[in-house]
């Protein structure tokens, strides 16, 4: 069973510290055995599966399980080839635009004006209370 670390609610003592930092390097330890047993990569997501399944989260922890994989992967506690790549979602109704496309431009003569309005607005503005 993987038991995943967790810190009691408020300031954290220095023995307290001690023993959720050993606490997450047997996790770690943990998921890196899992991780060996098991013929394909998977992402963050899918570890809350699995460690669900090992009877040490519930579905309520899955965000937290999820950030602490990631801050692990970050601070080099668990391998960064530890989890797949995540495609997310795949996007739809891609449109692709090449150089041949017919580009607009716009008159020098048409946009001058705009131009000096802009400059010869006023910015300073007065507040009457």
């Amino acid at each position: 069973m993987i038991k995943m670390p967790r810190r009691k609610q408020g300031a954290q003592g220095i023995a307290a510290t001690a023993a959720y930092e050993a606490q997450l390097a047997e996790w770690c330890q943990d998921v890196i055995r899992l991780h060996r047993d098991m013929n394909l990569k998977i992402g963050v997501q899918e570890w809350n599966y699995i460690i669900e399944g090992e009877g040490s989260i519930t579905k309520g922890e899955f965000e937290a399980c999820e950030k602490l994989i990631s801050a692990c992967r970050k601070n080099g506690k668990l391998p960064i080839s530890i989890c797949a790549d995540d495609n997310g979602r795949p996007s739809t109704n891609e449109e692709y635009i090449d150089d041949t496309s017919v580009r607009i431009k716009i008159p020098e003569a048409a946009a001058k004006p705009k131009l000096v309005a802009a400059a010869g607005a006023k910015t300073k503005r007065s507040l009457s209370w």
